[in-house]
């Protein structure tokens, strides 16, 4: 009835948020504008937040925006900012020309010493593939050293397999200089060995 109409009447609506306000003839009179209270939504009382300085510490320079207390009364939010203003420039952006030339020697040396190693390791690999096929080479002429030597007619090479022939050698008798390439036989021959 009555009352409740008197107590809406107190109350002004903002939108459609739901939060009231107290209209000025509802603030009581022990709050006045020269205390330290702030009326809150609702009719309640709440103590302005005061700003702390540590000691030798310099107070908030002239000009500079000072947070206040949000309207919903959750100091603990954070503040909601802007994407453009959170993002950081890079640290390339930023750096001078004797930081780039700094930078720059160090990637040098480093591409540098990576080089030295590599070449080390081919040269590496080069002398052992070198040393393999010295040892190769010895191990053939020390074999046909220490071969038999016997004569054979062309007719009995020519009856020889293939896995024989891998064994024989051409030998001049009178130069003893013996050829190393093994005896084939040749597929356009029908087969037979070229001798």
């Amino acid at each position: 009835g009555n009352g409740n109409r008197t107590r809406n009447a107190v109350f002004r609506k903002l939108g459609h948020s739901g939060r009231e306000t107290n209209l000025p003839d509802a603030i009581p009179e022990s709050a006045t504008a020269n205390d330290a209270a702030t009326m809150q939504p609702g009719g309640g009382v709440f103590v302005k937040p005061t700003t702390i300085y540590p000691v030798g510490e310099a107070k908030t320079p002239e000009g500079q925006q000072v947070k206040g207390v949000p309207v919903s009364g959750r100091s603990w939010k954070l503040e909601c900012k802007r994407k453009s203003s959170m993002a950081v420039a890079g640290k390339l952006i930023r750096k001078s020309w004797e930081d780039k030339m700094a930078a720059k020697a160090i990637h040098q040396a480093i591409k540098s010493k990576e080089k030295t190693l590599t070449d080390a390791r081919i040269e590496e690999k080069k002398r052992k593939k070198q040393e393999r096929e010295d040892r190769k080479k010895r191990k053939e002429t020390n074999q046909l050293k220490s071969a038999v030597f016997q004569t054979v007619s062309t007719a009995t090479v020519r009856k020889m397999s293939r896995k024989q022939l891998r064994a024989v050698r051409k030998m001049d008798p009178h130069s003893s200089v013996i050829n190393p390439e093994p005896l084939t036989k040749s597929k356009g021959l029908n087969g037979r060995v070229r001798v």
